[in-house]
């Protein structure tokens, strides 16, 4: 699945009272920045059932933003994502609207 950047928001507690009601509850793993602005921050997001595999997936913040909330690696994060935003494409086959 793909999401882009500005349709995806972190937080290190759950939020209330805003539109986004998808949040995944994970750790994050590994935090990379190179010379840009930017970080790529990997979160395992737990699974719901001891069935499935973790899931890993890639959030691209601002180097600012990951300093400001002082993201380390170990730290509990939710990533919210706006329903609207998901890629159908991205979805390998498995959106409502795929033209076969």
């Amino acid at each position: 699945m793909r999401v882009r950047a500005r349709d995806g928001v972190l937080a290190k507690t759950l939020p209330q009272g805003t539109s986004i009601l998808n949040s995944l509850a994970g750790n994050i793993i590994d935090i990379k920045s190179g010379d840009g602005p930017y970080a790529q921050v990997a979160i395992e997001i737990a699974p719901a059932s001891s069935e499935i595999a973790p899931q890993v997936i890639i959030a691209r913040i601002t180097r600012r933003s990951a300093g400001y909330m002082e993201l380390k690696k170990g730290n509990n994060i939710y990533a919210l994502v706006k329903a609207v935003a998901i890629d159908r494409r991205s979805l390998g086959g498995h959106g409502h609207n795929d033209k076969k």
